[in-house]
């Protein structure tokens, strides 16, 4: 498959979250497309940016969970309800980005200094 096919799963403190796939594109403007078109919820998708310091959610339909890792995982910021048009700050310990349907974070617990990790489905 393409690397832009690719799906991956969750792992939150080494244990997988079932029934949700992290869609990674290879271009980071085939994930802020995909992020942009949703007009309902996608409950089962979470969308990651790799390599990223900070994000924007201009021109986005819906409102979104975001959590901000480090190039381990380790969660470094949370924010809810991410409202369209928001411009973030720069986090320098940021590189990985995921954009989660809003509720996401509280129904899978996720914390400051959690780690997340992504694994391949083959």
């Amino acid at each position: 498959k393409k690397v832009s096919e690719q799906k991956y799963y969750l792992i939150h403190n080494q244990e997988r979250i079932d029934k949700v796939f992290v869609f990674n594109n290879k271009l980071h403007s085939e994930t802020m497309t995909k992020l942009r078109t949703f007009k309902t919820p996608q409950y089962e998708s979470i969308f990651v940016l790799k390599g990223k310091k900070g994000f924007n959610t201009i021109g986005f339909n819906l409102h979104y969970d975001v959590v901000i890792c480090d190039r381990n995982g380790k969660i470094v910021n949370i924010l809810n309800d991410v409202k369209q048009g928001y411009i973030s700050e720069y986090y320098q310990d940021s590189h990985y980005i995921y954009f989660f349907t809003i509720g996401s974070v509280g129904f899978y617990k996720l914390n400051v200094n959690d780690v997340l990790t992504l694994g391949r489905v083959w």
